[in-house]
């Protein structure tokens, strides 16, 4: 082991090689989806190159200018081709881990999205007190939703959504543009409003459930106010 070891110091190459070895390595093991995994799969390489960058500045220090020089600018050039290629997965990388170690409170009201079919047979039914409700669409972490109430104000409907137990704002940005419906007469009598399209919450992945509170908010164009909330268990979209 220690000939190893001073082989590995000695050969200005053998940093090189290796942490290029091992961000092959990592970048088969990046889509495993464990989250030691993954962390392990980009720290280890990055590692290996640092290593090898400061091994090659040592040998400049002890007078080894030629391959101390070709040793920075090979881990150098490297370690930016392995970004490159990392960046590029990531970027369609399915996983996020966000609901990996979240628990769903058993101390609350808590219900499950409406199923789509459950949807269009709501369509045909007149709704007779206030309601708040939520629906799968095409895949988990997609969604719709319907509200019944009265004395609404002009404006529109919005949703919010935050985790129940970090209280994390969920897909802020997103959900504000797509789940917007719009109020265009001031209404006494009950009434429902049904989001025809759908929205995405990102956060999370698919078979890892967790609690969301959906809010339901009014703008009127001068204030926004809060109309009810309602917690569900929900799944995030993995791309």
């Amino acid at each position: 082991m220690k000939k190893i070891v001073e082989i590995y110091f000695e050969k200005w190459y053998l940093p090189v090689i290796i942490a290029v070895i091992l961000s092959v390595i990592g970048l088969f093991t990046i889509v495993n989806p464990n989250q030691i995994i993954f962390y392990l799969s980009l720290g280890i390489p990055l590692f290996a190159f640092l290593i090898s960058g400061i091994l090659g500045i040592l040998r400049i220090f002890k007078k080894d200018l030629k391959f101390g020089v070709l040793q920075i600018f090979l881990t150098g050039l490297l370690a930016l081709i392995v970004i490159y290629f990392t960046s590029f997965i990531l970027a369609f990388y399915p996983y996020d881990f966000y609901a990996d170690n979240l628990e769903i409170p058993k101390n609350i009201e808590i219900y499950k999205p409406i199923d789509e079919l459950s949807k269009k047979i709501n369509k045909k039914h007149i709704k007779e007190k206030f309601e708040f409700n939520l629906y799968n669409s095409s895949q988990p972490g997609i969604y719709s939703y319907d509200i019944t109430v009265e004395r609404i104000e002009k404006g529109y409907i919005y949703l919010k959504a935050f985790e129940v137990t970090t209280n994390d704002r969920l897909s802020e940005v997103r959900i504000n543009m797509r789940s917007k419906i719009i109020v265009d007469n001031i209404s006494n009598k009950l009434k429902t409003y049904k989001l025809e399209d759908d929205f995405t919450i990102y956060e999370g992945d698919w078979g890892k459930p967790y609690a969301v509170r959906f809010e339901i908010w009014l703008n009127n164009g001068t204030v926004e106010k809060k109309i009810t909330e309602k917690n569900y268990i929900i799944e995030g979209w993995q791309r």
